[in-house]
């Protein structure tokens, strides 16, 4: 059944798919690492929220939350972040609500449109960041249908991850 050559064939067969393998696993590329984005651009959202002031956070004094980084004043705005993230925090991951959902047509999932610069509202106890000041404007206008839209692409994302038939469940009107 077996032929003297069927050993060394094998091995042959063998040191290729190693050889190959090894190339190929060397050529394909490594995957990045994420990139940790930081919140309110390194302000310290501890005294944009008690002082309202914008004031650049330091390195040495960092949180981690959902997803971002937060850099502090001080170990002091450190600690009161620490004891209540939900107060201090950006909503939405930092999304530009405005940017990413806005108010008419179709809700695009696809482009997440991120808060940059000094563009930031305090409304119902939250923090909103916004990509330009058109949109910060915008939003301080309408925000309660802007806030309500965001909920509701949300919950829309939530229904699609679960397979569920968004056109069936929330025809376009």
């Amino acid at each position: 059944m077996f032929s003297k050559t069927t050993p060394l064939l094998l091995f042959l067969i063998s040191a290729l798919f190693s050889i190959f393998g090894a190339v190929t696993a060397q050529e394909s590329p490594k995957p990045e690492a994420a990139i940790e984005r930081v919140a309110l651009d390194g302000d310290c959202c501890v005294s944009l929220v008690e002082m309202k002031a914008y004031v650049k956070g330091e390195k040495q004094f960092t949180s981690r939350w959902r997803g971002l980084r937060y850099l502090f004043l001080s170990e002091d705005e450190k600690v009161v972040f620490d004891s209540n993230p939900e107060k201090y925090a950006v909503t939405y991951g930092g999304l530009d609500i405005v940017g990413t959902y806005g108010l008419d047509g179709p809700m695009n999932f696809t482009e997440k449109i991120y808060g940059a610069g000094r563009h930031t509202h305090r409304f119902e106890d939250r923090t909103y960041h916004f990509a330009n000041e058109e949109n910060f404007r915008l939003f301080t206008k309408n925000a309660r249908d802007y806030v309500f839209r965001a909920k509701k692409a949300l919950y829309l994302q939530a229904e699609a991850k679960r397979g569920k038939n968004l056109a069936a469940l929330y025809p376009e009107k």
